[in-house]
């Protein structure tokens, strides 16, 4: 199983899991997502917890959903730094680092990859690497 594949499966689980239990609801005041979430969904704004960025999840499967965030998350890191190389590489490519404005190969080890310092240092070589690698195909395809 390449990363990629890691995703899809991961994001198959978690549509899975959403289904009937997470809810998107935008309104612009409390009382048009209350009368979404019963018109839409029959849920009454009592059994659900809001989640962020219009998101509801029935709050009885709140602990589920963090336990299955937290696996994921769990997986994805380990895998990383399993593959830091291929990982680097994906994150490169699928955030176009070499003309991003938003990363830095930094931040793109630290924020997506959630690497720490420490596993930074131990994986330097692997992760320069990765990156003069890309550049040098970026650069061939694009200039």
């Amino acid at each position: 199983m390449n990363y990629q594949e890691l995703c899809n499966r991961q994001q198959k689980e978690a549509e899975d899991f959403s289904d009937g239990k997470i809810f998107f609801v935008f309104g612009s005041s409390k009382e048009e997502v209350t009368q979404k979430l019963l018109n839409e969904y029959g849920v009454t704004p009592d059994k659900v917890t809001g989640i962020g960025a219009g998101g509801y999840v029935l709050t009885e499967f709140l602990p589920d959903l963090e336990k299955l965030l937290l696996k994921h998350s769990d997986e994805r890191k380990q895998y990383a730094l399993q593959n830091i190389y291929e990982v680097v590489q994906y994150y490169c490519w699928d955030y176009e680092l070499y003309i991003s404005l938003s990363y830095t190969l930094k931040s793109l080890c630290t924020d997506l990859m959630d690497l720490t310092e420490d596993e930074i240092q131990a994986n330097k070589d692997e992760i320069t690497r990765a990156y003069k690698d890309y550049c040098t195909e970026f650069e061939k395809l694009n200039i």
